[in-house]
């Protein structure tokens, strides 16, 4: 069987649908999965992975054809506080208003740092500068939205 699957690329495969990602949220080794691209793809497939609780990142990229991504995205990575989704921009669906004020909220308040708060696009990009678990440096010249604490 497939009790030992880790890591399973699905990119682009137009057979890909609910069903199948029914079928595949029953594989619960699976820690990496990429179904980006899927055409026939939809948001009721992704909640579907809601079991696999040793998922660490989905990558559902170019599937602009599932509704409420955001929502179920939120509510899986809730469920599965591990899990990183790859493709689902959270704070660009928002209008610009309810950004700015969500910035504001996580941006740093004290006077020792008046930068602008860096949101990380994926935790494989951020490293450990000094050894202390203090300081760490952003691998990226592009910054996105992170969905996920870094581990």
């Amino acid at each position: 069987g497939l009790s030992e699957l880790r890591y399973l690329r699905l990119r682009r495969c137009v057979h890909v649908d609910d069903h199948c990602l029914a079928r595949v949220g029953r594989i619960s080794s699976l820690q990496l999965l990429d179904v980006g691209e899927c055409p026939r793809l939809t948001s009721k497939g992704i909640a579907a992975l809601s079991h696999l609780n040793n998922l660490k990142r989905l990558i559902i990229q170019g599937n602009p054809q599932m509704e409420d991504r955001e929502l179920v995205c939120l509510m899986l990575e809730d469920h599965l506080p591990n899990l990183y989704i790859d493709g689902v921009e959270y704070l660009r669906q928002l209008p610009e208003e309810s950004r700015e004020k969500i910035v504001a909220l996580i941006a740093p308040s004290s006077d020792y740092n008046t930068q602008q708060p860096v949101l990380i696009d994926s935790p494989d990009n951020l490293s450990e500068t000094n050894g202390t678990n203090k300081d760490f440096h952003l691998n990226t010249n592009e910054v996105h939205i992170c969905n996920s604490a870094v581990q």
